[in-house]
Parts: C-alpha cells; structure tokens; sequence
C-alpha cells in the first residue's frame, strides 16, 4: 500500500508538470491551429538557458548561492519569454495561414537552432544545480518504507497548479481572455469586430511560452 502510495505521489508531480505545459500550449494552439514542435524546444531552452547562466553566476561571478538562483532563473524566464517572442513574431504568425507543411518545416529548424545554441554554449558539457529543498517530507510509513516528497517537488506542484488555475481565470473574466476567444473561433471576423488579430496572436504565443519557461526553470 504505501508503495502504491508513493507511486501515486510521484505521478502526481508528473502530471502537474504536463498539465501547465498542456496548458500553454492549449493556449498556442488555439490560435496558431499548428502542430508546433517548437513549444519543447522553448521549454527546454529556458532550463538551459538558467542552467547556464547560474554556472556562470557561482563560478565566474562568485555569487552567494540565493543571487545564483536568481540570476539563472532571471535568465531563464527572459530567455524563453524571448524565443516565444521571436518565434511568434517572425515564424508562426506569418505562416499560420500557410500549409501545415510549411509551419512544421520552419517549427524543426527553429527546434534545432534553439537547442544547438544551448549546447554550444554550454561547451557539451552537463551542467546540475545541488539539489534544492531537497528534505523529504513524511506522510506515511509502512514498516520500513516511508512515503515521502521533498519541499521542492511539492513547491513545483503547488506552482504548477497555481499557474493553470490563475490562467483559466484570467481567460475565463479578463478582456484579452474574450478578444482570445474570439480570435481563436475566427481570427477574421474578430478583426473585422475590431479586434487586433496579429496583437493576440502575438501576446497569445508568448503568453504561452512564458509558462514554458516558468516549467522549464522550475523542472
């Protein structure tokens, strides 16, 4: 039983994360109506990108270890807020319209340029961060097994959580939620109601790759 406990816990933590990055890349879809290979790319970019920048902040910078973390996530958000930004700008929302073939062509070598960027910067080399509120947390014990979760694996959860439930409220009641709306069912008659389109479009992808980012940092 605690075994099975566990189990449930761990799968819990899983689908947490996938549930904010189904989430933002709902939110994508919806205007884009493109398979897009690039929203991983986006994720694990901004890992990275932190990974990078906090090994740069300890060992170059001789940072304490609270302004490394900082630094790295600070990087990591910016980075993958950018790519979403580039992305959308100059990739999909100029071939939205366009075959699907098209999309997914360009989706690959945005995919590539992103991820051979991290890790030519990273020298090919594997870069870890030590391991971070990593107590474990006792909930039940059977015996000798105990079942357990660190505070950073229930602080990822609680934020993943956070992140979806605050965004469906915010599409659901805000005035960019119902121009998203519109756009995502008919992007020409919203723009023909008055609605900037491209803007939400725009604001949409990155909306979108901002959680990437937030997921990326954070796992």
């Amino acid at each position: 039983m605690a075994y099975f406990l566990q189990q449930l816990l761990n799968a819990v933590l899983v689908a947490s994360l996938y549930a904010v990055l189904a989430f933002g890349y709902a939110i994508a879809f919806s205007v884009t109506k493109r398979a897009d290979v690039t929203y991983g790319a986006i994720f694990a970019f901004a890992g990275q990108t932190c990974l990078l920048f906090a090994d740069f902040g300890w060992n170059r910078l001789w940072l304490i270890l609270p302004a490394t973390l900082a630094l790295g996530a600070g990087a990591g958000l910016f980075g993958g807020l950018w790519a979403a930004a580039f992305i959308g700008r100059a990739v999909m929302r100029p071939l939205a319209k366009a075959s699907p073939n098209a999309v997914t062509v360009a989706a690959i070598g945005v995919l590539i340029a992103l991820t051979e960027s991290a890790r030519l910067a990273a020298g090919t080399r594997q870069l870890w961060l030590p391991p971070l509120l990593s107590e474990p947390v006792r909930f039940w014990a059977d015996g000798s097994f105990a079942v357990t979760l660190t505070l950073m694996q229930m602080l990822n959860t609680a934020v993943f959580c956070l992140l979806v439930l605050t965004g469906t409220f915010y599409l659901q009641r805000s005035g960019f939620g119902r121009r998203w709306k519109a756009v995502s069912d008919d992007a020409f008659a919203a723009s023909l109601c008055g609605v900037n389109a491209g803007r939400v479009f725009l604001l949409s992808y990155c909306a979108a790759g901002l959680l990437a980012a937030i997921a990326g940092v954070l796992a």
